[in-house]
């Protein structure tokens, strides 16, 4: 009788540490997942415009101190940017689908929105990628953020 009771005292501590074990793994798995929300900082963009196949133009602007972008959980990115000799701000909205991000921006005055492919997510880096076709031309850009 004691080598049962023994035995299942035994068995029983056995599941409990495995089943604890695997709560771990995985609740420490889940902490490095990347996602874009969070503050990011505007490092750069990287612009090509190509005509008729061509490449003619690179130009890589770098960021002014003070620019980012705040993706929240409620789907609203708050941005700081530099433009036109000042700093504006502005609130957005924003869906991803996948590797897509969809950012909507009510406060233009009409219904606006770019479409962005997520080429680069990790804990500290987001890259960007937009693009733009008109009659011929290709203007493509690149924007570089980091946490």
């Amino acid at each position: 009788m004691k080598e049962k009771i023994w035995f299942s005292v035994v068995f029983l501590t056995i599941i409990v540490l495995v089943i604890s074990c695997k709560k771990d793994e995985a609740t420490n798995s889940s902490v490095n997942t990347p996602t874009i929300i969070g503050k990011w900082t505007y490092d750069n963009s990287v612009n090509w415009l190509t005509i008729t196949g061509s490449p003619i133009k690179k130009d890589t602007s770098l960021a002014h101190t003070g620019e980012y972008a705040d993706f929240r959980t409620e789907g609203k990115v708050y941005s700081r940017n530099w433009h036109n000799s000042v700093y504006s701000y502005d609130t957005s909205n924003f869906v991803v689908k996948g590797t897509i991000l969809i950012v909507s921006y009510p406060n233009a005055g009409y219904s606006k929105s770019d479409t962005f492919e997520i080429k680069t997510l990790t804990v500290n880096k987001l890259t960007l990628y937009g693009f733009y076709r008109n009659s011929g031309s290709l203007e493509e850009w690149w924007e570089n953020f980091s946490k």
